[in-house]
C-alpha cells in the first residue's frame, strides 16, 4: 500500500488506477454482499 502510495504521489501511472479501481469495485461488492446476506436470513 505504501508504494503504491508513493507511485500514486509521483504521478499515477494506468495500471495502479486500475489496481486502485479493482480493489476498491471488489471491497464494496464484498460489503453490499455480505449486508444483503445478513438481511435475507
Amino acid at each position: 500500500p505504501i508504494n503504491m502510495y508513493m507511485q500514486v504521489r509521483d504521478g499515477s501511472t494506468p495500471v495502479i488506477n486500475a489496481i486502485s479501481f479493482l480493489l476498491i469495485a471488489g471491497t464494496s461488492v464484498f460489503a453490499v454482499a455480505s449486508l444483503w446476506g445478513k438481511r435475507k436470513s
